[in-house]
């Protein structure tokens, strides 16, 4: 009995501490990051250009905070090497935010356009 605890324990702990893996664990990561105004966090899931355009943003004051953020996925397309997660949160619907497998780690791959 005392291995099950322990076994449950430890499971529940490594729950509590897990890391995005998904696409759509990443972006919804990302983006809650963002909103939260925690810039260090959302740029762990960052792609090198998308931290580029983070920067470009900061020097327009173009990232506010919402704290009413709500992340829901509306469709997740995945192939080997990129992802295309299509989301809403309130009243923004059909969002689309591009990801790339970059060193086995899903990165948010945002570009200037």
């Amino acid at each position: 009995m005392r291995k099950f605890l322990l076994g449950l324990i430890a499971l529940l702990w490594m729950g509590g501490c897990s890391t995005p893996v998904t696409p759509s664990e990443v972006a919804d990561t990302f983006l809650s990051a963002l909103a939260d105004g925690d810039q260090k966090k959302a740029r762990k899931y960052a792609s090198e250009e998308t931290n580029k355009l983070i920067d470009i943003a900061n020097t327009f004051g173009a990232i506010p905070q919402n704290e009413n953020f709500v992340f829901t996925l509306v469709h997740e397309e995945v192939n080997a090497t990129h992802a295309t997660i299509t989301y809403q949160s309130g009243t923004d619907v059909n969002k689309t935010l591009q990801l790339r497998l970059i060193e086995g780690k899903w990165l948010v791959d945002e570009r200037k356009q």
